[in-house]
């Protein structure tokens, strides 16, 4: 693909001729490069990037248009006109996104006792490990879930709005506050660990990508992220209204992502491998929306269709999104699975479409980065899930069968499976030797989780070792000891272990589950208060008498994919 320089970028995108984001005070390819960001008059906004007549401009904020991915009033004609795919502009909704700018009205900003993120006791957010896990209480509301190994500008934007909006308001620049917002906060809470490898930079590539021209499903995509996130901030604070508000306006661009990417496909025109590499990003962006809203029953549908765009791309390009994309997708692909407690194909999981490595290591760093755990690690969870499905519904075919001697081999066969695995992961020494050396403070953590997690998982679902033992609730309590040297900001990738083990805790446990959960659980995971719910519901039913599991909840919950 061939890129025009832009006229508005920074002095130094524009003497490589590369194209410039033109985000201030520093765009992104110089933050990448550590290399001071100029603009030749930084007085003046950076040009509008559209070009569009009024009259060739779709009102994105009317109602009979699309909404919630509803479409009426509009012919079928017009619908699958390929002409139409530059038309849409998602800047003509100027009071909404507007609204975008006013981030005190979003997040309240507290009178805080730092003024600066350099005084907050036990160090420099550079150093994690000097953070402390509990910050003061002023900053939980300022902070939320901007991770802690951030440039400390980041910080300052979050709890000084007047740092935060990139440039002066004016009709045509009002679309960058929301990009910005998916590029500063919203994609760094995804990913947690702001690093250089290819799994956190793959966000903030999306964004940049998203400005160039017909790119405008990708760029619907990545509003309806942030103005999700932004609900869920709102939600946070306590603010219904503006909640409702942005709510609203995610579940609008997530159909006007739909719509124009199925228009470009009805266009039928010649497309790079760049832009077809795009395409599946766009639908892992809708996954990343309908996971902070919590809208489970989607999800696969998203997923499908992610697979198939990306196992129909031909030679892919070497370097690009594609393998990141894919791992994105064996990752959100997995997890939905067990909460939908489905069996799992693990050979399907992480293809290498191509005979490059990179593949390979774009999995690994992307496992690592997005859930703070080894791949070996995450596909051995996936794989006791499996087995212990596998072995229900042997079980439930011995109940109708009782005499069947071979499910009751079968039955036996897979019950030796899990003992083995069982006390593999009680004997210290192995556990320590094959899956805690060589890892840093947080993947040694999230191994531990992990660990603890599949081991309830076989005790009370294939051994039947009741809930309120003295060998489950070791677990339970071992969690929470470790819960409390997970930093802030690091949880993401810890959900849905915590809650595996965290809802057969007893009610002497319960107070600091939920304090853990409270801390972490809207943070890129799921929609706000659902990994509550799920834990809360369990453990009301089995002070009931009432038998049940995270599987079983989540599923009347719609399947929402936690994270």
């Amino acid at each position: 693909m061939k890129f025009s320089r832009s006229k508005g970028g920074c002095k130094r995108c524009r003497s490589q001729k590369k194209k410039c984001d033109q985000t201030q005070p520093a765009c992104s390819k110089c933050v990448a490069a550590s290399q001071t960001c100029i603009y030749p008059d930084a007085t003046d906004s950076p040009p509008s990037r559209s070009g569009r007549s009024a009259s060739s401009t779709i009102n994105t904020s009317n109602d009979s248009y699309l909404y919630n991915g509803f479409s009426a009033d509009v012919s079928a004609g017009n619908l699958l006109d390929p002409t139409r795919v530059g038309d849409i502009d998602w800047t003509s909704d100027a009071s909404f996104l507007q609204a975008f700018t006013d981030v005190a009205s979003v997040l309240p900003i507290p009178d805080l006792s730092f003024p600066n993120i350099d005084t907050i006791p036990g160090g420099n957010p550079a150093n994690p490990a000097n953070v402390p896990a509990e910050l003061p209480s002023t900053w939980s509301t300022a902070l939320l879930s901007v991770p802690l190994d951030c440039d400390p500008a980041l910080w300052a934007s979050f709890v000084d709005s007047s740092l935060w909006e990139s440039r002066p308001s004016s009709t045509s620049t009002n679309d960058r506050p929301l990009l910005e917002h998916f590029t500063r906060f919203a994609s760094t809470t995804v990913v947690v660990v702001d690093s250089q490898d290819s799994a956190s930079k793959f966000y903030q590539e999306l964004a940049t990508r998203a400005t160039q021209e017909n790119q405008q499903a990708l760029m619907h995509a990545i509003l309806a992220v942030s103005a999700q996130h932004l609900s869920n901030l709102a939600r946070k604070s306590e603010d219904e209204p503006k909640a409702l508000l942005y709510g609203d306006e995610s579940s609008k661009q997530r159909g006007l992502a739909l719509h124009t990417l199925r228009i470009a496909l009805a266009g039928q025109r010649e497309t790079g491998n760049d832009d077809l590499e795009l395409r599946p990003s766009v639908m892992l962006l809708l996954v990343l929306a309908a996971i902070l809203k919590g809208d489970g029953d989607i999800i696969v549908s998203y997923l499908s269709r992610a697979s198939s765009f990306i196992h129909g791309i031909e030679n892919p390009a070497r370097g690009g999104l594609l393998p990141t994309c894919s791992a994105l997708h064996s990752i959100y692909f997995g997890l939905h699975s067990v909460s939908r407690g489905k069996q799992l194909n693990i050979a399907s999981l992480f293809p290498q479409l191509t005979n490059e490595n990179v593949w390979h290591q774009r999995a690994d760093q992307t496992v690592e980065t997005l859930l703070g755990v080894r791949r070996d690690m995450l596909l051995f969870f996936f794989r006791a899930h499996s087995l212990v499905i596998e072995y229900q519904t042997v079980s439930r075919g011995l109940e109708r069968n009782p005499d069947d001697d071979e499910l009751m081999m079968m039955q036996l066969g897979l019950k030796s499976d899990c003992s083995i695995i069982e006390a593999d992961l009680k004997d210290e020494k192995m556990w320590e030797g094959k899956w805690l050396s060589n890892c840093d403070e947080r993947i040694r953590l999230a191994h531990e989780f992990y660990r603890l997690a599949i081991r309830v998982m076989l005790m009370t679902k294939v051994f039947e070792v009741d809930v309120t033992s003295a060998r489950v609730q070791q677990c339970v309590t071992h969690m929470l000891n470790l819960g409390e040297s997970v930093h802030a900001g690091r949880e993401i990738g810890l959900m849905w272990p915590f809650m595996l083990v965290c809802s057969a805790a007893i009610p002497q446990h319960r107070s600091a589950c939920l304090k853990f959960i409270d801390k972490c659980q809207w943070k890129g995971s799921a929609g706000p208060r659902i990994a509550e719910k799920v834990v809360r519901t369990i453990w009301e039913r089995r002070d009931a008498g009432i038998a049940t599991d995270c599987v079983q909840v989540t599923m009347e919950l719609g399947s929402p994919l936690l994270v």
